[in-house]
């Protein structure tokens, strides 16, 4: 099980888990024994009581296992992230997985039917791999676009949404820094760009954008004025209410936005357990006390200074693209970890149910 699965396993999740194999290890034969009590129940389902009791047993077998499953998912050791093989990798893997079993078992019948079996699955893996990509799950890609980041959102399921389209002037940064980057990336087309304010600097960018990548939607605050140069694409535009919900997916992923004026704003995404608030347009406008509970990854713009707020302590990563001397010492007291993006360009946020990974990404 551990030869033939490994493989697949790290080229869709790029992680090895001990904690896992040891769940299958005893959940796949519990489940086995479940499933042919209720294929028995069926047999003897004109039995009184006998058909019942077996479908009773095996719902209990299952249940036990879910529970076992669920607490060992609840442990945050035990996970190696390694590299992910390419297809041709996996190809050639699984051939010689097909050779190693025919010739070991040249004189056995059953060894030989093995290996015609995991040649095929060679084949068919490898057409597969070749012609799909594997999810790569919920992320969240944090560009320096001078004082102000711009945030491209991968949700889990392949959604991708850009909030905030960066400025104008003195340059377009649609053009120098966002089409660059989803060039980079091979995304031509985009779910929706969430405008997170007003100033120019929000959506600056956006005609350039709008003009060469195809885009779902377009995503205002209320009380937005849209220019006239933006009308043409009127038809894609949704203004939403303070508080209300942009975008639900399963799995606990959304995305919401709130304001209280022009410049009170707060994007909120969330990924199963973990919150992340991006501020654009300052903290101290913002009573960021009233967030609850506190984030876990907060998202700035350039800051002068932070005032503390209760909850402060239990934020975990800060991103911004810098801050000055007083801010800057007021961070350096937190016990959450400091990235700032004018130092190295992007960064790659890659969020679990338990946690995130962070990663420098190449400034474009």
């Amino acid at each position: 099980m551990t030869a033939g699965t490994f493989p697949l396993v790290l080229y869709y999740f790029n992680v090895f888990s001990p904690v896992s194999l040891m769940a299958n290890f005893v959940a796949i034969p519990v489940f086995d024994a479940a499933l042919f009590l209720s294929l028995f129940s069926l047999l003897f389902s004109a039995v009184p009581l006998l058909g019942e009791w077996l479908i009773a047993i095996s719902s209990a077998f299952i249940q036990l296992m879910s529970a076992w499953i669920v607490q060992l998912s609840r442990l945050t050791w035990g996970y190696w992230f390694l590299s992910k093989p390419t297809p041709w990798q996996l190809f050639g893997y699984y051939g010689s997985l097909a050779g190693l079993l025919f010739f070991w078992g040249r004189n056995s019948l059953w060894k030989k039917q093995m290996a015609i079996l995991c040649a095929g699955i060679c084949l068919v893996t490898g057409l597969t791999m070749m012609r799909t990509e594997p999810d790569a799950g919920f992320f969240v890609n944090v560009l320096c676009a001078g004082r102000d980041p711009v945030i491209h959102v991968r949700f889990s399921g392949g959604r991708n949404w850009l909030i905030g389209a960066g400025r104008r002037f003195p340059s377009d940064q649609g053009e120098k820094i966002i089409l660059p980057y989803f060039q980079q990336k091979g995304i031509r087309a985009l779910d929706g760009i969430l405008v997170p304010g007003s100033y120019k600097k929000h959506w600056g960018g956006l005609m350039t954008i709008l003009r060469e990548l195809r885009v779902q939607t377009v995503v205002f605050p209320g009380d937005f004025h849209v220019p006239e140069e933006l009308s043409r694409y009127s038809d894609k535009f949704r203004y939403v209410r303070s508080g209300e919900t942009i975008l639900e997916l399963p799995d606990r992923e959304s995305l919401m936005m709130e304001w209280a004026g022009k410049k009170d704003t707060a994007v909120f995404i969330e990924a199963g357990q973990q919150k992340i608030c991006f501020v654009p347009c300052g903290l101290d406008p913002l009573r960021i006390s009233r967030i609850s509970p506190p984030p876990d990854i907060l998202i700035l713009p350039f800051v002068k200074k932070i005032a503390p707020w209760n909850g402060v302590e239990e934020v975990r990563l800060w991103v911004l693209p810098g801050a000055e001397t007083e801010a800057a010492l007021f961070l350096q007291k937190q016990a959450g970890q400091r990235y700032f993006l004018n130092e190295k360009g992007a960064l790659n946020i890659r969020v679990f149910e338990t946690g995130f990974l962070t990663k420098n990404l190449v400034k474009v």
